[in-house]
Order: structure tokens, then C-alpha cells, then sequence
């Protein structure tokens, strides 16, 4: 094969090492926290309650994933993608980082926190912006 047609699926991690904690990992919530778990969508979508629950601790939580800088992982793949190695990448993870090295062609299978859309009138915003309304 003279450019082998390769793709790269990365998960949390890829992202520890940022310094963003994993789920399941030793620090992570479901490790740490017996009783938690996340918010599902249709629970987002269907309950006020739920949507609170779930800004109040994204509130809180945004400046260390906003602030968190590429790992390794995202730089070396950053490299083989633009040594034409690698030709898909697929993220499970919400984070941004692939993006952060300048990766704009990456499938975010879980959607990106970087973005946010207004479930009424369906208008998109950056995180930003929302972390200054909720301020």
C-alpha cells in the first residue's frame, strides 16, 4: 500500500495526561463517588431538575477542561496525520484537545463542550459565552 487508509479511535486516554480525569480511572467519579452517575440525554431533555444538576457541576468543572492543554497522544497523532498516516481520527472524548493542535477534522462521537445549542430555539453559542451567562 503506497497511503494506508487508517483509523485512529481515541478515548479518555488520550486525555489523562492532560490532566483531565477519566471516569473510571482512580480519581474518576465512578471510582470515587459510588452513587453517581451521569446525566443521560433523555434525561436532559426531559427534566429542569436534570438540566440544572447537570450546569452546576459543568459550571464548576469548565475552567480545568478549558484551561487543560495536549497530551502526547493528541500531539503524535497530530503528526501522523499530517505525515498522511493516519487518515480518520474519531474522538469519544468532549474535550477539544485534538482541536487544540490544530486538528480540525476530527469526529467528536460525543459532541464537543466547546459548543453549545439552546434546546427551545435550537440557536449555538461557545461554552464561553454560556459560562459568562451562568456567572
Amino acid at each position: 500500500l503506497e497511503r494506508p487508509n487508517l483509523l485512529v479511535i481515541t478515548g479518555a486516554g488520550a486525555s489523562t495526561e492532560s490532566g483531565l480525569p477519566d471516569y473510571r480511572g482512580p480519581q474518576g467519579a465512578y471510582t470515587t463517588d459510588k452513587g453517581w452517575r451521569p446525566t443521560t440525554h433523555q434525561e436532559f431533555c426531559q427534566s429542569s431538575a436534570s438540566r440544572q444538576r447537570y450546569w452546576a457541576r459543568s459550571f464548576r468543572g469548565w475552567p480545568t477542561m478549558r484551561d487543560a492543554q495536549p497530551g502526547p497522544a493528541h500531539l503524535a497523532l497530530q503528526r501522523l496525520r499530517l505525515q498522511g498516516r493516519v487518515d480518520r481520527l474519531v474522538t469519544q472524548n468532549v474535550d477539544g484537545l485534538h482541536g487544540k493542535v490544530g486538528d480540525d477534522d476530527v469526529v467528536e462521537l460525543h459532541g464537543s463542550l466547546w459548543r453549545v445549542r439552546c434546546l427551545s430555539c435550537g440557536a449555538e453559542s461557545g461554552r464561553e459565552e454560556m459560562q459568562e451567562r451562568m456567572a
